[in-house]
C-alpha cells in the first residue's frame, strides 16, 4: 500500500507533472507553496514557517496523508526549483469524528461518527498552473489514496461564493452539509459596547480582578444586585476535557473549532466558565493570539425564556439589570467580554457558526457584523 503513495502520473495528462505525497517536501518549500497560492486570495493569507506548522499542529495535519503537484524542470518567476508543490493539499486526520447530515424523511438532523477522516486544512494551487486541470487531478489522486489508507470520509470548507470550486467538488462526489457564517468585530468595541458586563456588575459581594483571574471580596458596588454568579478562567486540560459539551454547545463545531483543535493549541487558548449556584451555564473559548472565539455555549436549561433571577433588591440604587433577570444574550454578552479582555488581538472573530442556530442573532446583537460564509462539504469514501 505504502507503494501506492510514491510518485504517479496521471494518463491523458502533462508527463512533467507529478502527483505524491508531501512527506518528503521541506517546510520551508511548502511554506513558499502556501504563500504564492494564497497570494491574490479574497480573505488575504500569508504564513511563516511557525505560523504554517503551528497551523498544521491545531488542524492535525499529516503530511505522509497530504498531497502536492510538483512540476519539473520548472522555468518561471513563481515558483524557483521543483521542489516547490505547484498545486497542493493539506490533509488533516482525526478518529471518531462527527459529521451532521440532513435527514431526507424528516426535517432534521441526524450524525455519523466516522473512525477515520481525512479533512483538507488548506488547498491551493500557483497562480501560474491554475486553469490547467492540476487541482481536479490532484484531488482525484488524494481521493484515491484515502481510499487505499482505509477513510471513511473526506471533510473540506469552500468560501460559498466560489463557485468553480464547489462545481469542482461536487463533480467528485462531494456534499453540502452545513452552511457556516463567520463574524467579526474590533476587540475595543467589544470592550466598550459589552463594559455594563463586567462580571463585577452582577455580583455586588464579589469583583472580578482580571490582573490575577481570580476573585476578591468588593463590598462597595451598591448598584449592583447579586445573581450568586462567578466567572472564573480554566487552565486545565482536564477541567475542559470535562465540560459537558451535550449541554452547553449550540451545535458541533467544524473541524479548526473542535475539542480536539483547541487541545492542539492549548498554551494560547483561554478559557472562562460562568458559574451558577455551583454549576457552568456558560462558557468561552478565544485563542489570545489571533482573537478567534472558537467555542462560546450556554447551558440549554438558561436559553430561551430561562432567566437567572437577582438574589435581593437591597441595593437602593436604580437597577442595572433590567427586570432584575439575566437572560441567555445577558450571559453570552459576560463571556464575550471577559474573553475580550484576556485577549491580546485588535479584533475578535467567531468563524464557522452553523448556519440556522440562535447563537447567530445573539453574535449579531452583540455588534458583530457577518463578514463572509462558507459550506461545509463531505464525500463518503467507504459503504456502511
Amino acid at each position: 500500500m505504502e507503494n501506492n503513495l510514491k510518485e504517479e502520473k496521471l494518463e491523458n495528462f502533462d508527463e512533467n507533472i507529478i502527483y505524491q505525497p508531501l512527506n518528503h517536501t521541506s517546510l520551508n518549500d511548502l511554506v513558499s507553496s502556501f504563500n504564492l497560492a494564497f497570494s491574490d486570495y479574497q480573505v488575504p493569507v500569508s504564513m511563516t514557517s511557525f505560523s504554517l506548522k503551528k497551523m498544521m499542529q491545531i488542524r492535525s495535519v499529516d503530511l505522509k496523508f497530504s498531497t502536492g503537484a510538483f512540476a519539473k524542470n520548472i522555468k518561471n518567476k513563481t515558483a524557483q526549483n521543483d521542489k516547490i508543490p505547484v498545486s497542493f493539499i493539506l490533509c488533516g486526520v482525526r478518529k471518531n469524528f462527527q459529521i451532521i447530515k440532513e435527514n431526507e424523511n424528516e426535517n432534521e438532523k441526524t450524525f455519523k461518527t466516522f473512525k477515520k477522516i481525512a479533512y483538507d486544512s488548506g488547498t491551493g494551487t500557483i497562480p501560474d498552473y491554475r486553469r490547467l486541470g492540476i487541482g481536479k487531478n490532484l484531488l482525484k489522486f488524494t481521493i484515491e489514496k484515502l481510499k487505499n489508507y482505509g477513510f471513511d470520509a473526506f471533510l473540506l470548507e469552500v468560501l460559498e461564493n466560489n463557485e468553480k470550486a464547489i462545481s469542482l467538488y461536487e463533480s467528485q462526489g462531494f456534499e453540502v452539509t452545513r452552511r457556516f457564517l463567520c463574524y467579526n468585530h474590533k476587540k475595543d468595541e467589544v470592550l466598550e459596547s459589552l463594559k455594563d458586563f463586567d462580571i463585577s456588575r452582577f455580583n455586588k459581594a464579589r469583583h472580578y480582578n482580571s490582573e490575577k483571574d481570580n476573585f476578591r471580596r468588593h463590598e462597595d458596588h451598591p448598584g449592583c444586585l447579586s445573581f450568586d454568579i462567578q466567572l472564573k478562567g480554566l487552565n486545565s486540560k482536564k477541567v475542559y476535557k470535562n465540560l459537558d459539551f451535550d449541554d452547553l454547545a449550540y451545535f458541533i463545531p467544524s473541524w479548526q473549532n473542535s475539542y480536539r483543535s483547541i487541545l492542539n493549541n492549548f498554551e494560547n487558548i483561554y478559557i472562562n466558565s460562568l458559574f451558577y449556584k455551583g454549576k457552568i451555564v456558560a462558557y468561552g473559548t478565544i485563542n489570545q493570539k489571533n482573537g478567534d472565539v472558537q467555542q462560546i455555549g450556554i447551558s440549554k436549561n438558561f436559553r430561551n425564556d430561562h432567566r437567572i433571577k437577582a438574589m435581593d433588591d437591597n441595593s437602593g440604587e436604580k437597577d442595572l439589570i433590567k427586570d432584575k433577570e439575566i437572560s441567555q444574550l445577558d450571559l453570552l454578552k459576560i463571556v464575550l467580554f471577559d474573553l475580550a479582555r484576556n485577549c491580546e488581538s485588535k479584533n475578535l472573530t467567531l468563524l464557522n457558526i452553523e448556519e440556522g442556530v440562535v447563537l447567530n442573532e445573539l453574535i449579531k446583537n452583540c455588534g458583530f457584523k457577518n463578514f463572509i460564509n462558507q459550506f461545509e462539504m463531505v464525500k463518503i469514501l467507504k459503504d456502511f
